[in-house]
């Protein structure tokens, strides 16, 4: 039977760099693939390592991919918001992958997006796949071995969550979960594997998490050393969020609100100080140490407003539709986050859409002698909100003063959400936190006619945000409020375009339109309409890699 090389070789590649870090050790070890999984694995402690990497190759550079991609970091923003409505990120749109925004290659199998998600997704997978090969044999601590065990499985189980959602329909669209998308492997093998329905693969994964509980359960005293490793909670969380694809609503409420139990809700100072370092409300992210391996690789490099792409490049790190930046209710911190009209006294909403002083390509102020003023405004602006004020980061966009095809830009919408600790890019990014927990129990709650308990959740969720806010809406308009509450709060961190696929809305994007102060931010070549029925229902295709070397896909 022949391999799938492109895993094989990747799975590699990333183990191996993992490894080496750990333990010196391991690399007087056999070659993984000449031995069996039990041997490599004998002991507790050489299982926890495996999974160790596992981790690792969720923050990694990814060299043999392209530059910039990290693992989960690119997954979420890549594909989880440039594909979606409320947050452009114009540097993308900036190198020519205007059609990721729109889906145009997603059915081509060759193109290098169909390509990353799977590729990234199974060699998690399949390095998992060792180490359980091994673990129910390795000698050591039982509680420890249970700890280890229930690690991976969630790892697992997280990594076909990212499949679901990129490769298989909507749930609606697939009849009852009977349609076939993806290949589902639960040995440490990579020989030829059908295409299985999402059905089955949903259904092994409650299996395994049902499993994952009860070994953390009785786990006893061990705990997570890092919080980069998943736990029991972060266990819970991935259950909610495969019931969410499945519209499994009682599920995802129970999961959901024992996955945030011990995460409270994070302050609006908390919000504001640059999620670059988690809090108490952080329930799984990466090491921000790991940026000093992963150079430009590293999430803040593109996507900080201090980081080195938004101060030395004309590209941004990224803005809010203006659309949405608008509904946003005064009084709700959250519109502090980002550069609009209101924001600098120069500008008004009729200067902003003055084509003497605004560049249609990026939607940001012209840099030339008629404008050095207004720039001069937003950089003093700049320089008293509390991320450079009072937390003391560099200044962000610290470029835009420069000629505009060589310095970066001032978007319309400009976001000052993410900051980076140093000019590397350096920082931790969140893998899940409790507010996309509580806004999940919120809408299973609506869909389990417990409009109450979603009212309530909303208001906890906001007393944080906006002190003015009482939630008043009942029926559709409910529903509505939650997807809204839950798009602005989670702008930037991966599940925009995800969740407009599951909830089976269009992504609607309207251009800039000179001295028409009620049009959009995006420059017309990016506004954009994406239909639901796109890119076959929103799937990309599986890459041609596998369908190569797998010879039981048909």
């Amino acid at each position: 039977m022949k391999k799938n090389i492109l895993i094989k070789g990747l799975m590699g590649v990333v183990l191996a760099g993992s490894m080496v870090s750990c333990s010196e050790d391991y690399l007087n070890t056999e070659p993984q693939m000449a031995v069996s999984a039990a041997d490599v694995y004998a002991t507790v402690d050489a299982a926890r390592k495996g999974m160790i990497g596992v981790c690792r190759g969720m923050y990694n550079q990814w060299q043999s991919m392209d530059q910039g991609f990290n693992g989960e970091a690119f997954i979420s923003n890549f594909y989880g918001e440039t594909a979606g409505q409320d947050f452009y990120e114009y540097y993308w749109s900036y190198i020519g992958w205007n059609d990721q925004m729109t889906l145009d290659f997603a059915q081509v199998s060759d193109y290098k997006m169909c390509n990353y998600a799977w590729a990234y997704a199974y060699t998690l997978i399949g390095q998992a796949n060792d180490v359980l090969g091994g673990i129910d044999t390795a000698e050591g601590d039982a509680q420890e071995r249970n700890f280890v065990k229930a690690q991976l499985l969630t790892l697992r189980a997280h990594a076909y969550w990212r499949l679901l959602q990129v490769y298989a329909p909507r749930w609606i669209d697939s009849n009852e979960g009977n349609t076939e998308c993806i290949v589902m492997r639960l040995e440490p093998t990579t020989g030829d594997a059908p295409l299985v329905t999402m059905k089955a693969v949903l259904d092994q994964m409650y299996a395994d998490l049902n499993l994952a509980i009860e070994l953390f359960e009785n786990s006893g005293s061990v705990k997570r050393s890092f919080g980069w490793e998943p736990d029991l909670s972060v266990c819970y969380g991935t259950y909610a969020r495969l019931a969410l694809l499945k519209d499994d609503w009682e599920t995802a409420q129970e999961m959901a609100n024992k996955a945030r139990a011990n995460y409270p809700i994070m302050t609006a100072d908390e919000y504001q100080a640059g999620f670059n370092m988690p809090n108490n409300e952080w329930m799984w992210y990466s090491s921000g140490d790991l940026a000093d391996e992963i150079y430009y690789w590293a999430h803040g490099v593109t996507y900080a407003c201090n980081g080195y792409y938004a101060c030395n490049n004309p590209i941004g790190a990224g803005a809010i539709n203006i659309d949405t930046y608008r509904q946003i209710p005064e009084g709700d911190i959250r519109r502090n986050l980002y550069l609009t009209e209101d924001k600098v006294s120069s500008f008004g909403a009729d200067k902003w859409y003055d084509p003497e002083l605004i560049s249609e390509v990026s939607i940001s102020p012209k840099d030339d002698k008629v404008n050095t003023r207004n720039l001069r405004s937003i950089r003093n602006w700049a320089a008293t909100l509390p991320q450079v004020a009072e937390h003391g980061f560099s200044m962000p966009y610290t470029a835009a003063d420069a000629a505009e095809s060589n310095g970066t830009i001032w978007q319309l919408g400009a976001q000052f959400k993410y900051w980076c600790l140093d000019t590397r890019g350096r920082g931790y990014v969140s893998f899940m936190r409790g507010a996309e927990m509580l806004l999940t129990e919120a809408e299973a709650a609506y869909h389990n006619g417990d409009e109450g308990t979603a009212k309530r959740l909303l208001e906890e969720l906001n007393a944080q945000r906006n002190e003015n806010y009482t939630c008043t809406v009942a029926g559709q308009a409910l529903l509505d409020e939650i997807r809204f509450y839950r798009r602005i709060e989670l702008l930037g961190e991966g599940f925009n375009w995800y969740d407009f696929k599951r909830w089976n809305l269009p992504v609607v994007r309207r251009a800039w339109v000179a001295n028409d102060p009620t049009s959009g931010n995006y420059p017309i070549v990016d506004a954009k309409v994406v239909p639901v029925d796109a890119a076959k229902g929103w799937r990309y295709a599986i890459p041609k890699s596998e369908t190569d070397y797998n010879n039981a896909i048909k």
